[in-house]
């Protein structure tokens, strides 16, 4: 007989603590980046670029990119990483998490704003809407990403256990559950 009972195990609570900071870490580096003066970003941007150029881009014969194209996908990546986290951070609060899914998206949209409003301050640097826009694709990535890995570990789960896993609300559920598989 299964009894109902909200259990929260120690694998759940090192998730939550691991994803919830990583969700926070990522949130702080974005911060952190928009707290730096144009010349100190733009020469982290210009070094990414050397990089990619010089070490990546032929290794893999891929295209280079110019400095305005390195930082926008900066921009891109940054948000997809906090996407990702924030979609695992909400699935390891709830098992409804498709249902929740507009508190991470709020919470993205939230940190792009204030990321773009910092850098209006930072001597150097400019705020633009077309980065929230990158921000926001960015994230709604991030998010897609994890939800994809999300349904998949779900249909793994289904397929490894032969059972989808089962809600109840009540004892009387419970009852007639066990009822059912008897059968």
């Amino acid at each position: 007989m299964y009894i109902y009972k909200e259990k929260t195990g120690p694998w759940i609570w090192a998730l939550r603590i691991i994803f919830s900071l990583a969700t926070i870490l990522t949130i702080a580096f974005i911060f952190y980046n928009s707290s730096q003066i144009g010349e100190l970003s733009g020469g982290r941007s210009a070094a990414v670029m050397e990089f990619y150029n010089s070490q990546i881009a032929p290794l893999l014969g891929l295209p280079y990119l110019s400095h305005h194209q390195i930082r926008k996908l900066a921009h891109f990546a940054e948000y997809a990483l906090e996407g990702f986290f924030l979609m695992l951070s909400l699935r390891v609060y709830t098992s409804r998490f498709i249902r929740h899914m507009s508190w991470p998206a709020l919470i993205g949209l939230l940190t792009a704003l204030g990321d773009e409003t910092l850098q209006k301050y930072m001597p150097g640097r400019s705020s633009q809407v077309t980065d929230v826009w990158i921000d926001g694709a960015g994230l709604c990535a991030g998010m897609g990403l994890a939800l994809l890995l999300l349904l998949l570990l779900r249909g793994l789960g289904t397929l490894i256990f032969g059972v989808k896993k089962t809600h109840f609300k009540t004892v009387e559920e419970i009852q007639a559950f066990e009822e059912e598989r008897e059968k």
